[in-house]
């Protein structure tokens, strides 16, 4: 075998044969700013491949169908041509040049600002160039990604001040956060118990005086995402007993006890967030299907959205979302 693929090595320099036919199908598609990967169909006779970057030979032959070229730069076209070789035919000619350019991240969004509002946290910015969404990030946190230059946090506690900061992103790829600010939501302007255990009342639809995870979930507004809401309801309940009563709802919810989960939390919510089975302590698979993918974004997102989404980010086609794909950063894990 060791020798049979420096042989391969060797056949870079063997004349072009006319014996073997011209890889077909040659495709390019960048994966990433600084990635391309190069696909063609086999040639009958061929014992490899060679594939040529700007007429440059890339590496050396290789028995596969496929290459990955690394350490590119983003923004920038490339040509690719493939030769099949083969030890006793000599090589083909080259293929068709199959051209790519990769992806650029845009630039930072400008002009970030926040108002507190009845409502939430209305923030806008500055439009960037070249941007087909945007992410938006509450102390770290990515909690939204509009398409546009403004965005709503309704998902906020009263008199709580919080950092917001924004990234652009087109073709996959992300650019730096923007300047991060600081807001300050509006005061409930009553006392808090008494609002809140009117809350309890409107959640409580059978009027046992508990609070279930299925009533809870059903009570709230479709803008807050299936993991947001398992993660409230667990971290409130005190007793483990799968329901609140009105001191543990009032004590958590009134008193702001209870945080967002991480991105990482999200993930793992998710990969557990069957509501069948309401353990906290349930292992996943550590990947999203894309229902599961689905409960991490606001309640009552179309479908079609939800799989462009999906889609997006499941680089390898795998119809699985690892970690990384979900952009948790630094290998974030679920105790984080």
């Amino acid at each position: 075998m060791r020798l049979f693929f420096l042989s391969l090595l060797a056949i870079t320099a063997l004349p072009a044969s006319a014996a073997l036919t011209s890889p077909a199908n040659v495709q390019a598609v960048a994966s990433s700013s600084t990635t391309v990967t190069v696909t063609w169909n086999a040639v009958t006779g061929a014992e490899g491949y060679i594939v040529l970057r700007d007429n440059t030979q890339q590496g050396g032959a290789t028995t596969n169908t496929s290459f990955n070229d690394t350490g590119l730069t983003p923004g920038t076209a490339y040509s690719y041509t493939v030769i099949a070789a083969s030890i006793v035919d000599g090589n083909s000619e080259p293929s068709v040049a199959a051209t790519v350019t990769t992806p650029q991240a845009p630039g930072t969004p400008t002009g970030l600002r926040g108002s507190a509002t009845s409502g939430g946290v209305v923030l806008n910015w500055n439009a960037v160039s070249g941007a087909d969404e945007y992410f938006v990030y509450r102390d770290g946190t990515e909690i939204g990604n509009p398409s546009g230059t403004t965005f709503t946090d309704s998902d906020v506690e009263a008199s709580t001040t919080y950092k917001y900061s924004v990234s652009a992103g087109s073709g996959g790829e992300e650019s730096d956060e923007s300047a991060e600010i600081s807001v300050t939501t509006q005061g409930d302007g009553s006392q808090r118990e008494a609002v809140w255990s009117r809350e309890f009342r409107r959640a409580d639809g059978d009027y046992d005086e508990i609070v279930t995870m299925e009533e809870y979930l059903i009570a709230f507004p479709n803008k807050l995402a299936w993991t947001i809401m398992r993660n409230r309801f667990i971290e409130s309940d005190d007793d483990g007993s799968l329901d609140l009563t009105v001191d543990e709802y009032i004590n958590h919810f009134a008193g702001r006890k209870v945080k967002r989960p991480s991105k990482a939390q999200t993930f793992y919510l998710a990969d557990t967030a069957e509501f069948d089975r309401l353990d906290p302590d349930e292992e996943g698979d550590g990947l999203l299907s894309e229902e599961e993918f689905a409960l991490t974004l606001n309640r009552g997102t179309p479908g079609a959205k939800v799989t462009k989404k999906f889609d997006k980010l499941d680089k390898n086609g795998s119809t699985q979302l690892s970690e990384a794909e979900f952009k948790i950063r630094g290998g974030a894990s679920e105790d984080e």
